[in-house]
């Protein structure tokens, strides 16, 4: 078998990213509750998530191997949910009492 290298610019991986495009979308009105306006959640990168959650990069990376932040790799990229970093920066939340 040949070597294929999928960029992005390769009709079957945009096909795909469409498809699961319109599946986030029928999700999201399904539960009743769009996450961003045009019903899809917004992914960020490692460089992002740090810089929202002030961690360098070898943090993020034990986080993640451990568990504490969900993600997902597409070839090499790990790519995090934006609403999970909210729903991780929620739950973690401490309300300071005066």
């Amino acid at each position: 078998m040949d070597n294929l290298l999928i960029t992005k610019d390769n009709e079957a991986l945009r096909a795909l990213l469409g498809h699961i495009d319109s599946l986030n979308v029928r999700l999201a009105k399904a539960s009743g509750n769009p996450e961003t306006k045009s019903g899809l959640d917004r992914y960020l990168t490692d460089k992002e998530v740090c810089r929202v959650l002030h961690l360098n990069r070898r943090t993020l990376l034990v986080y993640r191997n451990e568990g504490r932040i969900p993600y997902f790799k597409l070839g090499r990229r790990v790519y995090y949910k934006a609403s999970d970093i909210q729903r991780l920066m929620e739950e973690h939340y401490s309300e300071v009492i005066l």
